[in-house]
């Protein structure tokens, strides 16, 4: 009787469960059979969306486990010619403005499945260029940018070079033609200023932010218009740049107390955080405010209003205007040439800190010059 090979016994015997790597592909549309749901709503979920409900995005990754899915999203890069990832570049999160800004792009972007690739340059141009380059690798569909201090139009030059649509926030560099989402910093130092006169202050002042700071600048700017026109002065002694940190303007606002004289009657400082060094160093010369000096901050940050006391501030609505730069972003990304740049007025919100003592918003039209 012959004998049987093992290799004639191996092809009578059934076969056994195919290797890993023989099995068919699955697909979204085999997740979506599987949850009973559509595909596109299979990938809205894989995309990481809150456009769907929470029981059906359960059921698809229930199916997703199920079946073994893994969403490959390289490949889907390739058939939208997008990553979907978005680079936002700030200048440091410690500064309370520059976080809500960044709350308002991640607020805007993350409900259509967009992510964002979040850095701090510290204000530092060499890190920002550093950093610029870096996000290039990672397919980057464009940029959110604060710009550092001192950023020129030829500093932003790899982004044009290849392409990459980005959109500028909050500091104005002056490139003509540049998508940009900020406030009228002019009107702003008019406004705050117009309150404190309002107040019968004698001498005002404009404290805080760096030098060389556009912002600074342009509101400084409208803040001496608003005094020219007026019976009051300028303190000039109390007008110096400070790092825009609580704790660098605490040390400049120190030095200025403890080298005696006449304080001015009513203060704008560059940022709510200059206002807050501002105020601990009048509290320890035995001072506050408002009854040694009116102040107003710049930014009206959520802090402002548990400061104590209450802290007067020009709002610039950080998120809203994080959320109108991506929108404007999206528009740039889809080949759309918007007119920009897109201005917000400036809100005073009304507080105890100036010498009021209700809450209220002033210039209340506050909005985007153009709709977005």
């Amino acid at each position: 009787m012959p004998t049987e090979h093992p290799r004639d016994r191996a092809r009578s015997e059934p076969a056994g469960p195919a290797a890993p790597e023989a099995r068919a592909r699955i697909t979204l549309a085999d997740v979506a059979a599987r949850a009973g749901v559509s595909r596109a709503t299979a990938s809205l979920v894989a995309r990481d969306s809150d456009l769907v409900a929470d029981r059906t995005r359960r059921a698809v990754l229930d199916a997703m486990n199920e079946l073994g899915y893994v969403y490959h999203r390289g490949a889907a890069s390739l058939r939208k010619r997008r990553s979907g990832a978005i680079a936002v570049v700030v200048a440091d999160l410690i500064n309370p403005f520059q976080a809500e800004l960044a709350m308002g792009f991640e607020a805007e972007l993350r409900p259509s499945g967009e992510i964002t690739l979040l850095s701090r340059t510290f204000d530092d141009l060499d890190r920002q260029a550093m950093l610029l380059t870096t996000m290039l690798e990672y397919q980057i569909d464009g940029v959110l940018l604060v710009p550092a201090t001192g950023t020129r139009d030829e500093d932003l030059s790899v982004l044009a070079s290849r392409g990459i649509p980005y959109v500028l926030v909050n500091r104005y560099i002056g490139m003509p033609g540049a998508n940009y989402v900020g406030m009228r910093e002019d009107a702003a130092g008019r406004t705050a200023a117009a309150h404190l006169l309002e107040h019968g202050c004698a001498t005002l002042a404009y404290f805080g932010g760096l030098a060389v700071a556009t912002a600074r600048r342009d509101r400084f700017e409208g803040f001496r218009a608003a005094v020219a026109g007026s019976a009051a002065r300028v303190d000039e002694s109390w007008c110096a740049p400070t790092p825009n940190t609580a704790v660098g303007s605490h040390e400049v606002a120190a030095r200025l107390l403890a080298e005696g004289g006449e304080l001015p009657d009513g203060v704008l400082c560059h940022s709510d955080a200059v206002a807050f060094g501002l105020m601990r160093a009048l509290r320890e010369t035995g001072r506050s405010a408002p009854r040694d000096m009116r102040i107003v901050g710049g930014a009206d940050v959520e802090v402002a209003a548990m400061w104590e006391p209450p802290l007067t501030s020009i709002s610039v609505r950080a998120e809203d205007m994080g959320r109108a730069a991506a929108t404007l972003l999206r528009r740039v990304i889809a080949g759309e040439a918007p007119d920009g740049p897109y201005l917000f007025e400036p809100d005073l919100v009304v507080r105890e800190s100036c010498g009021c003592h209700s809450g209220h918003r002033e210039h209340l039209d506050g909005a985007a010059a153009q709709e977005l």
